[in-house]
């Protein structure tokens, strides 16, 4: 049932990261009103591959707004799921995918602070102290 959360978010998290990267997330029309795009025109825009890493990109046109694929975005915003879709394969791998996604900067960061320290501990003493 997490998937009720999580699949609102990477549309969230995608438009987060592009906005960082200072990558346009809106569309104005000829009143000069501004809409935020949907997912799939999200990740249609020209630097999103280099903001998110292709790999992480195409995963995420193919499990969240590919038509190809489970398309778990569109189905979900537009009410096309029923209860039982929430236990198959696709959504669980959603699921892990987000956790991935998520934690992965987490440990990359973890990782780098223990190189960092491991090479801070290697350093002769310095002389004269």
């Amino acid at each position: 049932m997490a998937a009720h959360f999580l699949i609102p978010q990477i549309e969230n998290i995608v438009r987060y990261q592009m906005k960082a990267a200072g990558l346009n997330t809106s569309t104005a029309n000829a009143e000069g009103i501004v809409n935020e795009n949907g997912l799939s025109t999200l990740m249609d825009v020209d630097g999103v591959d280099d903001v998110l890493g292709a790999d992480v990109a195409f995963e995420i046109k193919a499990l969240f707004c590919s038509p190809f694929g489970p398309n778990l975005r569109n189905v979900f915003a537009h009410g096309l799921i029923d209860d039982d879709a929430f236990y198959t394969i696709p959504i669980v791998y959603a699921w892990w995918f987000m956790l991935k996604l998520i934690s992965t900067p987490y440990w990359n960061g973890m990782v780098e602070a223990q190189r960092n320290a491991q090479q801070g501990s290697a350093k002769p003493p310095e002389s004269g102290s």
